[in-house]
């Protein structure tokens, strides 16, 4: 029989969610758009793996609280996994900066939702074997690799099944090799208002899929919420959570041991964003010495969006209006200003290393990437007493 994992990676802050768009879709309580997408899993129960990035409940809590509770109280829809509190490409972060992400995505999980998840869902499929190391002595067992986000060598050396890498000092993990030709399905679907190919694929085998999906991506589009609801009514496959995978210890000597090192010349395509790297790897050398709000505004600067935002086009898509529709057209979905925030972060950061305060931007924001980042630095703040021991 035929399983589907459906993990989602919602990150708040990817490129193409326009900061004041987000918090529209969290306005309203148990009425927002969020709350609705969350309800339709509930509505057709269905399971679902959330990825939510730390950033991305510190959100929650502010300016949705019901989202928390609606989640909370349907564990048997809604499994919680391990990310990082900012969407980061990890490749660039030091042992410091890395730990210190990794730390608030842990403390935020544990302090909102009172679990710890033996799972970890890196942002962009981007780790280093040190990292493997770290998250085993963080008590993790498991991470996921994406064989489609490779070149076609790379590709090959991926294994298909729940395997065993190895990090570096002897640590290893279980590693869930995701099913890219799964998410191109899903987005037809959602896109087209076209179930036939994803039924297709999933009716192809007796094993267990694992679907890897963007959160937001229907969240993009017009009548989003109806999309995300005609998957869920059209397409099937019966879904568990994580937690029946099992692990081969010992593959063929071929393929990749260790975890492989995914390309990020696509955040750097025209290089005009490496004066902005250059500043985060400088002040991440010092993290440890920087006041708190500095390091929280760090964090918030760190985020891989902001360099896709800058260094990759919007991205055109077929798009059908309606299920109705015979024909298709173009639909451009645009690219954030996610850069120009990113600055900002940055030239506040420098700000708060002298005097160690709250920037006046944050005093009474207006801005929506203001009122995002006051939300996220009020809720570190406060969780400052359970994980101040693992902070850098």
């Amino acid at each position: 029989m035929t399983r589907l994992i459906d993990i989602v990676n919602f990150n708040a802050d990817a490129s193409c969610f326009d900061s004041q768009k987000w918090l529209s879709c969290l306005s309203g309580g148990v009425d927002s758009v969020f709350c609705n997408w969350l309800s339709l899993y509930i509505r057709h129960s269905k399971k679902i793996v959330l990825g939510l990035t730390g950033a991305t409940i510190s959100d929650l809590v502010t300016h949705n609280p019901e989202s928390v509770e609606l989640i909370r109280k349907h564990p048997d829809i809604f499994q919680m996994i391990l990310r990082p509190y900012s969407h980061d490409i990890s490749l660039l972060r030091n042992f410091d900066g890395f730990c210190f992400n990794l730390a608030a995505g842990i403390s935020v999980l544990k302090a909102i939702f009172g679990l710890e998840s033996p799972y970890y869902l890196p942002a962009e499929f981007m780790m280093t074997n040190e990292q493997i190391s770290i998250l085993a002595g963080h008590g993790i067992r498991s991470t996921f690799v994406n064989a489609s986000r490779y070149d076609n060598e790379l590709a090959s050396r991926i294994p298909e099944h729940c395997y065993t890498v190895k990090g570096i000092l002897g640590s290893s993990l279980g590693c869930i090799p995701v099913q890219g030709v799964l998410t191109q399905s899903y987005l037809r679907c959602i896109q087209l208002w076209d179930s036939r190919k994803w039924n297709e694929t999933v009716s192809s085998g007796n094993h267990d899929l694992y679907l890897w999906r963007d959160g937001e991506s229907s969240f993009l589009l017009p009548r989003g919420i109806e999309r995300e609801n005609f998957w869920l009514n059209n397409c099937s496959a019966q879904r568990v959570h994580l937690g029946q995978e099992k692990y081969t210890e010992h593959i063929q000597s071929n393929l990749f041991q260790s975890y492989p090192v995914h390309s990020f010349s696509a955040w750097m395509k025209e290089f005009r964003m490496m004066g902005y790297i250059g500043r985060i790897m400088d002040t991440e050398k010092i993290l440890r010495r920087l006041p708190p709000v500095a390091k929280y505004l760090w964090l918030l600067a760190i985020n891989s969006d902001i360099l896709s935002s800058v260094e990759k086009r919007s991205p055109i898509i077929q798009l059908k209006l309606s299920s109705a529709d015979e024909q298709t057209q173009k639909y451009r979905i645009l690219r954030s200003e996610r850069g120009w925030e990113g600055e900002e972060f940055l030239a506040l950061l420098d700000q708060c290393v002298i005097d160690g305060k709250m920037p006046m931007e944050f005093t009474t924001p207006r801005l929506a990437h203001h009122i995002k980042a006051r939300g996220r630095i009020d809720h570190l703040a406060s969780l400052e007493p359970i994980w101040k021991n693992a902070m850098p």
